[in-house]
């Protein structure tokens, strides 16, 4: 079963005790997100999800910039 890394606003707070990664540019960021949300630079989450020791199994990645 994949599982989908990427979650709609709507469903944030059904999920729990988990940490926020927003991958938004600063500005979007500094205008608002979830709370106790950080801010991780699209490359460096390109670069974590692709990476075999803590990135997501066969699941696809899209990068939105």
């Amino acid at each position: 079963m994949a599982i989908d890394p990427f979650v709609e606003p709507s469903a944030l707070s059904g999920l729990g005790p988990v940490r926020y990664v927003d991958a938004r540019d600063e500005a979007a960021f500094a205008a608002g997100s979830a709370p106790n949300a950080v801010r991780v630079s699209s490359d460096a989450w390109d670069a974590a999800a692709k990476a075999a020791d803590l990135g997501f199994k066969p699941t696809a990645v899209m990068r939105v910039s």
